[in-house]
C-alpha cells in the first residue's frame, strides 16, 4: 500500500493534511480535544487510542502508515528510543495533529 504524504503548514493556522484513508474527519470548531504530550508514553496511548476507535489492529494499522508492527507496538508502549520523525509521521497518520507552546 502507498505510503500517505503530507502537506508542510504554510502560514499559522493552516494544518497538516493527509490524503489517507486513516484522516479522521477533524470538526471545524475550536471544541477539539487537546492532551498534554509529556513523554513517548503519552503520545503512544493517544495513537493506540485512535488505531482502536478505527478498530484497526497493530498490523492493519502499520501497513495503512507505512512502517512495522513492531514500530507501532513500541510507539503504543512509550519506548522512549522511538524515531521522532517516523512517530509523528504515525501519528499524522491516524489524524493526530502534535503543536507546542511555550509555558
Amino acid at each position: 500500500m502507498a505510503k500517505p504524504t503530507t502537506s508542510t503548514p504554510l502560514a499559522k493556522g493552516e494544518e497538516i493534511t493527509l490524503p489517507s484513508p486513516l484522516r479522521a474527519a477533524a470538526p471545524r470548531s475550536s471544541a477539539r480535544e487537546s492532551a498534554v504530550i509529556g513523554e513517548v508514553a503519552d503520545l503512544g496511548a493517544l495513537v493506540r487510542e485512535a488505531r482502536k476507535s478505527k478498530g484497526l489492529s497493530q498490523q492493519a494499522f502499520a501497513d495503512l502508515a507505512g512502517v512495522g508492527r513492531r514500530f507501532v507496538s513500541d510507539l503504543e508502549t512509550g519506548k522512549a528510543t522511538i524515531e521522532m520523525n517516523k512517530a509523528l509521521e504515525v501519528a499524522r497518520s491516524i489524524g493526530l495533529v502534535l503543536t507546542a507552546r511555550k509555558i
